[in-house]
């Protein structure tokens, strides 16, 4: 805790009075330090409930980015499946729209790019340049006399645009195209002729070739994107016949379920912090800052109002479509009461999600599901969950300059404390004052006393004079 200095008062020594003069100032300055200790409470509580309005903010933008994956167009897109017979030869993936059908795809030689190799495994005799030539350009590497092939490989590797990886074989030097295919192959390694290296060509380069449905193609990849439309074909392996089957489109209900699971999640998380922060009473007589920090938002109106209107969102009815709610298509508080005991999170409105039902309501009718979750009206009674949640949590979650509930929170705070602030500093200064006051008073009634002592001694001992032996 901040307050007026009590080193000065070592000059109040206490010893004509024999009173503890030091202990007595610090008494005095206890009392009268109890305004500032109450303003810097005062201070931690303040920053105790901005802190605890940051959490909240950082919650319900959580929230509100799990609601946006829910309801994003591509969560409710129709989307292809395609599978492969034989994966470890052909693996598919469908990268746009694709045909629906099956596709017989025979591979007959894979793309690989091609190697050059030293003859032999001495060092360079001499400097040299090495030049590696492709039909794009030529690279050309320096190295220095007596280089190792293992310190030419590094050079060669680290060159900037080197189209080769260099390696080391069986002690002599590999140059592997970093790509596939006749067109991008190395078309000669030669060197200056200082270094005594020579290079020749160990493996040749190859384009894939393969067929489907019995039509033809080459490909100076194994990734191949130009034989079905919308399709990627990746060749690992030769194969006489595999069959690549795309899907007709359709939902992805598994994407659908596992980013509402998440939104509940992260609903649930969130109901629990609010409800427990709103629950939460202040300590009567706090005893430390932990104490003084509990309850910050008890019962804070804005966020019980928020609570209420999450809770409305999802129980109200939604109007205009097949489904006219959401524990229709499975989204619930689920039951309060049963054969059981009374359920606490139902109570409390966790969110639940009964699979059972969401599945049968996607299947029966897809889009009137999807309704229920993403329409955008302008109207409350007929909007779907992702427009009634953005109408509530938006006023929480915008700046203040747009008038949002918890930034305003925090700015006032922010403005509180640095008011408080500036009042403790006050308080520095108007308690060193009044210590300064306090020692002079004291010193001065030291002195005083120790005058008078010494003067009541003179007269004993002129006394004692007088009164002669």
């Amino acid at each position: 805790m901040s307050g007026a200095s009590s080193g000065a008062l070592q000059s109040v020594s206490g010893l004509a009075s024999g009173l503890d003069t030091s202990e007595i100032v610090s008494a005095l300055m206890d009392v009268a330090r109890r305004p500032e200790t109450a303003l810097q409470n005062r201070i931690t509580v303040e920053q105790a409930r901005q802190s605890a309005y940051r959490d909240v903010l950082a919650e319900l933008q959580e929230l509100t980015s799990a609601y946006q994956d829910l309801t994003d167009v591509s969560t409710w897109a129709a989307v292809q499946s395609v599978s492969s017979s034989d994966p470890a030869a052909v693996a598919a993936s469908v990268t746009g729209g694709a045909a629906a059908g099956a596709y017989d795809v025979a591979v007959t030689q894979l793309a690989r790019a091609n190697q050059y190799a030293t003859a032999g495994t001495d060092p360079a005799a001499a400097a040299d340049v090495i030049h590696i030539a492709t039909a794009s350009g030529v690279t050309d590497v320096a190295i220095s006399a007596g280089d190792s092939l293992a310190t030419i490989a590094e050079k060669i590797t680290h060159t900037a645009g080197s189209p080769v990886y260099a390696t080391i074989l069986n002690g002599r030097l590999v140059l592997s195209g970093k790509q596939t295919g006749t067109a991008a192959a190395i078309t000669s390694v030669t060197t200056d002729g200082g270094s005594g290296l020579s290079f020749a060509e160990t493996q040749t380069a190859q384009d894939a070739a393969f067929t489907v449905d019995g039509v033809a193609y080459t490909s100076g990849s194994n990734v191949v994107t130009t034989a079905l439309a919308g399709v990627t074909l990746t060749l690992a392996g030769k194969t006489a016949s595999t069959t690549v089957t795309v899907g007709a489109p359709a939902p992805d209900t598994d994407a659908i379920s596992s980013r509402l699971d998440a939104f509940v999640e992260e609903y649930n998380a969130v109901l629990a912090d609010i409800q427990g922060r709103l629950a939460e009473r202040p300590v009567a007589s706090p005893a430390d800052d932990a104490e003084r920090a509990k309850g910050v938002l008890y019962g804070d109106q804005g966020l019980e109002r928020l609570l209420s209107q999450l809770r409305n969102a999802f129980a109200d009815t939604i109007g205009g479509g097949t489904y006219t709610s959401l524990a229709q298509v499975g989204l619930s508080t689920g039951a309060a009461v049963g054969t059981g005991a009374l359920s606490a999170d139902s109570i409390a409105g966790k969110l639940t999600v009964d699979h059972g039902k969401l599945d049968a309501a996607l299947a029966a009718d897809f889009d009137a599901v999807k309704a229920l979750f993403t329409n955008a009206t302008g109207s409350y009674a007929t909007e779907g969950l992702g427009q009634r949640l953005a109408g509530i949590l938006g006023p929480y979650t915008s700046s203040s300059l747009l008038g949002g509930y918890l930034d305003t929170k925090i700015d006032g705070e922010t403005e509180t404390v640095a008011e408080l602030q500036r009042q403790v500093a006050d308080w520095d200064e108007r308690l060193a004052l009044k210590q300064q006051l306090y020692e002079r008073q004291f010193t001065a009634m030291e002195s005083a006393l120790a005058q008078a002592q010494a003067i009541s001694a003179q007269l004993a001992a002129q006394i004692v004079q007088l009164q002669g032996p």
